[in-house]
């Protein structure tokens, strides 16, 4: 049995490499609290999906090929692809960075937490 070990950020044609990735997919659905004879909830509305991922990318000695603290501030839009070992793949559009948090410590290398919400995400492969 395989496992994937390393997954990859793909940001508008630039690969980024990150040592982990969570990704987030809520459907909105929230419980109606409008109550029935039997004093419970009638049911449930359907709301806006949400689509999102976090992540720490290391910085490495020649830097990134894009600026994120950059991207955050001028409010980019961009596409991301996140793709893991076995091929298997995760298509954001219309994303934008929530957060990115820059952390060093002495002897230790730099890097990233990052925070992304998109407005559509397509999965595709194994």
């Amino acid at each position: 049995m395989q496992y994937v070990s390393r997954a990859y950020l793909e940001i508008d044609g630039a690969t980024i490499e990150c040592t982990d990735i969570d990704t987030t997919l809520e459907n909105g659905l929230d419980r109606v609290m409008t109550m029935n004879r039997a004093n419970r909830a009638k049911g449930f509305s359907d709301g806006v999906p949400q689509f999102g991922f976090s992540g720490t990318v290391p910085v490495p000695v020649d830097g990134l090929p894009v600026d994120l603290e950059a991207m955050l501030i001028d409010r980019t839009e961009f596409g991301a692809t996140i793709e893991l070992e076995g091929g298997a793949q995760k298509i954001y559009q219309q994303a934008r960075f929530a957060s990115v948090n820059f952390k060093a410590a002495d002897g230790e290398r730099g890097e990233f937490s990052i925070e992304v919400m998109a407005l559509n995400m397509i999965p595709v492969g194994a």
